[in-house]
């Protein structure tokens, strides 16, 4: 779809397990495990075959779940796939919600989670959070998602306004051609303005998760970052992640703190061309 993609390494998405095995017939946290000839090698794969079993089971798994993300433990994805799969919208909506204020410490991970809230709240039938949210994973998406990004909003676009077809062709064809924009697109007689850019965003939860991220360190100015584009507030979404770049003492991590302010040039900008003129730019030494 696109013509020119951003030149660079992407980091790879990866969640933190539950600590802790469980043999068969022990109890975990007050739940017992019934025998198995498989016995889930940690806590989360047993709440994992809990929500898989039957109306019991389930009930016992998404009360766990509560408790632990409560505490502020992540959300282990397979959990959201299965919930999903048996129909259980709303609790994926709220869960993937929990874990992604409970991972603001953690820059991965973040806009998978956004996914599971977007596609849950379609299911759901609440067009305009969906649209929402599809913005705001639009915002958060790495730079190789961006079409997949331009899909879930368009998806979104058609579930609440289905009869505005020359919105739908206006945004298709503004963000093919803003691709291979060089600065902030502006509005044309022919394209209108910014179909993404009028999409409301709300701050809330994810501009409070994000004030409170105190320590200054990488791994917390990444996550500030990637709550900060969830908020829509991309000025303040670039400043913390430059400020993860001067303090990166990896390779791997600069790159990533490149990456993260070029998403915050995209969603700025609401089209990925700049974004991309932003890393070729800082791969010529400017």
């Amino acid at each position: 779809m696109f013509s020119r993609w951003a030149i660079a390494p992407f980091a790879v998405l990866s969640f933190v397990l539950l600590g802790g095995a469980v043999a068969s017939g022990q109890t975990v946290n007050g739940l017992s495990a019934s025998v198995n000839p498989n016995p889930p090698r940690t806590e989360a794969d047993f709440i994992l075959q809990q929500l898989q079993s039957d109306d019991a089971g389930l009930r016992e798994g998404l009360a766990r779940i509560k408790v632990l993300t409560d505490a502020g433990v992540r959300v282990y994805p397979k959990w959201l796939i299965t919930l999903f799969e048996k129909g259980r919208f709303e609790d994926v909506e709220a869960i993937a919600l929990k874990g992604i204020v409970n991972s603001a410490d953690q820059a991965s991970g973040i806009p998978e989670l956004q996914k599971y809230r977007v596609r849950a709240l379609l299911e759901q039938h609440k067009a305009d959070e969906a649209l929402s949210a599809a913005r705001a994973f639009y915002n958060v998406a790495p730079l190789k998602d961006t079409e997949a990004a331009v899909k879930l909003v368009t998806l979104c676009l058609t579930a609440k306004n289905p009869d505005d077809l020359d919105t739908l062709r206006r945004f298709k064809r503004q963000q093919v051609e803003w691709s291979t924009a060089t600065t902030q697109p502006a509005a044309t007689n022919e394209l209108g303005e910014n179909v993404l850019k009028s999409i409301p965003v709300p701050a809330e939860p994810f501009a409070s998760a994000a004030a409170s991220i105190l320590k200054r360190d990488y791994v917390g100015l990444m996550g500030k970052g990637n709550l900060l584009l969830l908020a829509n507030q991309t000025a303040d979404a670039r400043k913390a992640f430059e400020a993860a770049e001067m303090i990166a003492d990896k390779p791997e991590q600069a790159t990533a703190a490149v990456e993260g302010i070029a998403r915050a040039v995209r969603a700025d900008a609401g089209a990925l061309g700049p974004a991309n003129t932003f890393i070729v730019a800082r791969q010529n030494g400017q």
